[in-house]
């Protein structure tokens, strides 16, 4: 799966690096203030319109028969996903559709002070989140990035955010090719409206040296010790130590922050040197980032228009055989900024909320099996299991479910039992449950059991197996039990590629198989 990660990552790295420009003297539009206003000055109401399309250039013929990654690059080698936003004081809505090469995938997710609504696919039952979600994400990590879309008001932006935040803004460096227009005509919701542009370009090349100098501004910017001592008057310690308790004298307290501050440059040098190595190889002036923000005069961002083209350095292709690169545009435009919107709620009449404290067996049975979020989940993602069996220790009675959370009950000759650790099952239980063929060989005492690609053989009352010919030594014999041959579970279960799960105080094994 390296590049599917490698992808993401790349992705976030580009995104962050064309996030922030320090402020131009020859310019009389302030990109700071333009950065840092929403989180500053949060909105109250606005709406927003974006579009996001992805486009992979991949090989399929070099994935070295991978065929699960090489499924999951298909799926997202043309996505696009469309959002509608809408927010005002009491409640943030997002109306959206992801399309991929298998179908669209629309969903409205719906937050307010009291719920947390997500309604994927049309599915049968939405599920719901008891409280707001975000806000809940924010004071527990103090995430200074959401509170445009949650709209506290701007003294509850706490001071380490707001410090944080201008660290960061304030120590980016320019790109090489950068322009502004004061005045442009474009369109925002369809209506002419005359903004100030901002044109940025950074290529490949730029970018390794473009992330040194970050680095380098951020180990000289005496803000970074005053962060610290916001952060440590706010958790008393880096430990979560009350220092009152602990009786920390000033002295201490300044010792302790100036010994995060000395590990902090320490692993700034870090990066720098990491960044130097790969700076050579990782990207090339083939891979570039082009902006258009187009901005009001009170420093509000109204319209973005990004395009990232990635090309996979040439002395990465091996490691990444297959992923030759990728184009992502991102387009997106606000209105009605701090207006009276008037949001229509969630239609829920006749629904029966899936919660958090669903399980797994309700949550899956909601879903639209007819849906393509579902058959992605499936087939690709392999997350919905096509049956799920639990047995119990001791007890002959076996439950299956399939995928559908229809259930049958079947009774076994002999129960599951444990010996030196590993679980006994008769052969039976996996004819019946996997559709394997099993044969016995009365002469050489053996069981065959074939299920699609995978054949094993078990010799009775030895403790070695072969599957598809390539010897295995297991942790017990195998052997019979009133004339039923026992085999044991898990290693059965790791050849067919069944997810096995055991709770102790029940004495329960769950068996999962996925497509």
């Amino acid at each position: 799966m390296k590049r599917i990660k490698f992808l993401f990552v790349t992705i976030l790295v580009l995104s962050f690096i064309l996030t922030g420009c320090q402020d131009l003297s020859t310019s009389s539009i302030d990109l700071n203030q333009m950065l840092t206003k929403d989180t500053k000055e949060p909105l109250q109401a606005f709406e927003h319109r974006e579009s996001i399309s992805l486009k992979l250039d991949y090989d399929e013929s070099l994935f070295d028969g991978d065929e699960d990654e090489l499924s999951i690059v298909k799926l997202l080698s043309n996505a696009k996903l469309d959002l509608i936003i809408q927010k005002n004081d009491t409640v943030i809505k997002v109306d959206g559709v992801l399309i991929l090469e298998k179908g669209e995938i629309p969903f409205v997710i719906s937050i307010n002070e009291k719920e947390t609504i997500v309604w994927i696919d049309n599915a049968i039952k939405p599920f719901v989140y008891e409280g707001n979600i975000l806000e809940e994400y924010q004071q527990r990590h103090g995430n200074p990035y959401l509170y445009d879309l949650t709209g506290p008001s701007p003294d509850e932006l706490t001071e380490e955010s707001k410090q944080f935040l201008d660290v960061i803004i304030n120590n980016l460096p320019n790109p090489n090719s950068i322009k502004y227009k004061l005045y442009d005509r474009t369109t925002v919701n369809g209506k002419n409206v005359t903004l100030h542009r901002i044109d940025a370009k950074i290529t490949g090349d730029e970018l390794p040296a473009m992330a040194i100098q970050f680095l380098q501004n951020i180990k000289q910017d005496p803000a970074i010790k005053q962060f610290l001592r916001y952060v440590f008057d706010s958790y008393q310690s880096f430990d979560s130590l009350d220092t009152e308790e602990a009786n920390i004298s000033p002295e201490q307290k300044e010792e302790m922050i100036e010994e995060q501050y000395l590990a902090f440059l320490e692993e700034v040098d870090f990066a720098i040197g990491f960044v130097e190595d790969i700076s050579e190889s990782w990207m090339y002036d083939k891979s570039l980032i082009e902006s258009s923000l187009y901005v009001n005069n009170e420093m509000r961002i109204m319209k973005v228009k990004n395009t990232f083209t990635f090309v996979t350095p040439d002395e990465l292709r091996y490691e990444f055989k297959g992923l030759n690169g990728f184009t992502l545009h991102n387009v997106y435009e606000r209105f009605n900024l701090n207006k009276d919107i008037t949001i229509e709620p969630v239609k829920m009449e006749n629904q029966t909320y899936i919660t958090t404290d669903s399980s797994e067996e309700e949550a899956i049975s909601s879903l639209n099996k007819n849906g393509v979020f579902y058959d992605i989940l499936k087939n690709d993602f392999k997350v919905i299991p096509i049956q799920t069996m639990v047995l119990k220790l001791d007890v002959p009675d076996v439950q299956v479910n399939d995928e559908n959370q229809e259930g049958k009950s079947m009774t076994l000759n002999v129960a599951p039992y444990v010996i030196n650790g590993t679980t006994l099952v008769p052969v039976r239980f996996f004819s019946e449950n996997l559709g394997a063929e099993v044969t016995w060989n009365k002469e050489l005492e053996e069981v065959t059991i074939v299920n699609q690609d995978k054949t094993i053989i078990l010799p009775l009352y030895e403790d070695i197996a072969y599957v598809n010919g390539e010897e295995y030594l297991l942790d017990v014999v195998t052997e019979t039990k009133d004339g039923n041959a026992m085999v044991p579970l898990r290693f059965i279960s790791e050849v067919f590629d069944l997810d096995v799960t055991w709770n102790g105080e029940l004495r329960e094994i769950t068996l999962k198989q996925y497509k």
